[in-house]
């Protein structure tokens, strides 16, 4: 993944599980200024999102499948 990576957008879930939307942001927030500045990036692996119902989620599959992305092309993630 590379410094000028793009942040990606998530399906919103309203009626469904998802995942908070505030942890997500919080979490990319930190990894994309990581990556920005040369920073080390958060351990993408240990990262945990509160499910939300009937609330403002992200669609957990689309989350987990970009975390793994992001984990891949990561050294030592």
């Amino acid at each position: 993944m590379s410094a000028g990576a793009a942040r990606p957008q998530f399906t919103p879930t309203r009626w469904r599980e998802g995942y908070a939307v505030a942890d997500v942001d919080d979490f990319l927030d930190r990894v994309f200024h990581a990556l920005s500045t040369g920073q080390p990036v958060p351990d993408v692996a240990s990262a945990i999102f509160r499910p939300t119902r009937f609330g403002a989620g992200y669609d957990m599959a689309e989350v987990d499948a970009f975390l793994d992305e992001l984990a891949a092309g990561l050294p030592g993630q």
